[in-house]
């Protein structure tokens, strides 16, 4: 009965990483934006937070398109 427990558990902790690394990456492009651009409506308005989730987007299906990509894992081979 742990087991789905523990699945469901490794499943929330994966999205709420996801959703903190979006936060930090919202956070730093609005600085960015306030620094480099001295304009702080485009820092905080929703363009820049549309811009930031399709490039997190992006971000991950690349990650996902060579974690695929790449060589087959298997769990006995795996461990030295």
């Amino acid at each position: 009965m742990a087991n789905p427990w523990r699945t469901i558990s490794r499943k929330l902790q994966r999205a709420f990483g996801i959703v903190v690394l979006f936060c930090i990456a919202r956070f730093v492009a609005g600085f960015a934006a306030i620094t480099l651009l001295d304009r702080d409506a485009v820092a905080w308005g929703w363009p820049l937070t549309i811009i930031v989730a399709v490039v997190c987007a992006i971000c991950l299906g690349v990650a996902l398109a060579l974690r695929r990509a790449g060589p087959a894992r298997n769990a006995r081979t795996s461990r030295v």
